[in-house]
């Protein structure tokens, strides 16, 4: 889907004085580098802005914020709502049912494919590498002085989402907003470092789980299947760091199943070969064809047999 609307969302920047940008429940580096862009734009044209989400930065976007605000107070003050890489409303946790019914001005900057209709304005562009280069274009049409702090923001969202520009989702119009942000000043060095080096002290403890786990089905399935008595005893695991420790998978699809509780199940998805969109989308989910993900209610076992059935084409 393509839908770029950004002679509206230009007027509704220009018109609104109190901003609450909204993220998705785990953010990773696309949605604050693209939420951090659109909190400077705003700020340097004086308006009061908050970037709202109810989890904390993941340890590889911290160094682009410390902190998100998690106040529906600031949110009910203010004017004009933003929604930035949001594929749907479930992904922005306890606030989505008060976008659901909201009269405010809400719009979305967005990448995906929709998980559910929202918005009153929507910029949104299933062709884009992320979330942070629709913004990168809307600046470029406001025609907005980018410093080398903006292109910082700008930088880091978009080769976090491409994993520094070696996955599918990486264009010639995505090179070229990195070269051109290069150009600007963005520190290309610090910024690949935080994303794609620094690791959490238990990264090897987190990759030899994930090998632990792992089951690969031909050329089809690489399934690791993570049980709630495991998961509890990783403090705020981050299923990123199983995906990167795994970045090699040798086949079309790779699925983490987690089981966050006795009755929520977590999927990250990977892919090269396989739609990923469409599985997750089974189990209520959504995202990319290469990389997508989903978190509900369900039988742990059930949902792994489920999985092989739908990827292996299995009984």
């Amino acid at each position: 889907m393509n839908k770029l609307n950004f002679t509206e969302a230009i007027k509704a920047i220009k018109t609104g004085k109190n901003f609450s940008i909204f993220i998705h429940i785990s953010p990773d580096g696309d949605c604050v580098g693209s939420a951090k862009s659109v909190e400077y734009l705003l700020k340097s044209l004086g308006k009061e802005t908050h970037i709202i989400c109810e989890d904390e930065p993941s340890f590889d976007s911290k160094f682009l914020c410390e902190q998100f605000e998690d106040s529906l107070e600031v949110v009910e003050n203010s004017d004009t709502l933003i929604c930035v890489d949001v594929s749907g409303l479930s992904r922005v946790g306890k606030y989505g049912e008060y976008l659901k019914n909201t009269q405010k001005p809400l719009i979305v900057f967005d990448h995906h494919i929709p998980q559910d209709d929202f918005g009153t304005i929507v910029c949104r562009d299933s062709n884009k590498s992320s979330a942070t280069e629709i913004i990168y274009d809307l600046l470029q049409e406001m025609k907005f002085d980018i410093t080398p702090e903006l292109a910082n923001y700008l930088y880091a969202g978009i080769s976090s989402d491409t994993g520094c520009f070696v996955q599918a989702n990486t264009t010639e119009s995505t090179l070229k907003a990195a070269a051109h942000l290069m150009e600007l000043g963005a520190d290309t060095q610090k910024i690949n470092y935080e994303l794609f080096i620094k690791r959490p002290e238990n990264y090897i403890d987190i990759s030899m789980l994930a090998y632990k786990n792992l089951k690969i089905y031909g050329d089809k399935l690489s399934l690791v299947t993570i049980k709630y008595n495991t998961y509890k005893k990783f403090i705020d695991l981050n299923t990123f760091y199983l995906i990167d420790a795994l970045k090699f998978y040798p086949t079309d699809a790779l699925v983490i199943v987690t089981q966050k509780d006795k009755n929520t199940v977590k999927l990250s998805t990977r892919s090269r070969n396989y739609n990923v969109q469409e599985l997750c989308a089974h189990f209520g989910g959504g995202g990319h064809k290469h990389a997508s993900g989903a978190t509900f209610e369900g039988n742990f076992k059930k949902t792994i047999k489920e999985i092989k059935k739908i990827v292996l084409g299995s009984k």
